[in-house]
């Protein structure tokens, strides 16, 4: 297999030029959009393995591709016909460690206004940071 290697990318009129490192920490590393009430039903999603049900509110995405650390953004909204909820981020033990969030899940649970665990049928969930 070839390798192109190049610092720069430029559109097709040699406008718009990014540094390769710059697009590499600028793109989302990982996202899914999914249903989560009933049956949990993934409507599409980049970088993802699996997707855990773990009770009401409560959702594991497994990536495929690990983050290179546990230095990373984690960011998403859930919502539903009539409402919308508050979406927090959670490691494995649902505390934040020294060295970060876990590299290869992210741990999800949403809450309505009042700060009660509830399933929401839009879910989206987006990951940025260093990957490998």
């Amino acid at each position: 297999m070839s390798a192109l290697k190049v610092q720069t990318i430029q559109d097709a009129s040699g406008g718009n030029p990014m540094a390769v490192a710059d697009l590499n920490q600028g793109r989302a590393k990982n996202w899914v959009n999914f249903n989560g009430t009933a049956a949990v039903v993934t409507r599409d999603s980049f970088n993802m393995s699996s997707l855990t049900d773990s009770g009401v509110g409560f959702y594991g995405i497994n990536f495929s591709s690990f983050m290179a650390n546990g230095n990373y953004m984690f960011g998403g909204m859930v919502g539903g016909i009539s409402g919308y909820g508050l979406l927090y981020h959670i490691d494995g033990t649902y505390l934040r460690s020294a060295a970060g969030y876990a590299v290869g899940t992210v741990f999800a649970n949403s809450l309505t206004a009042a700060a009660q665990a509830a399933d929401y049928p839009f879910v989206n969930i987006h990951v940025d940071g260093d990957a490998p």
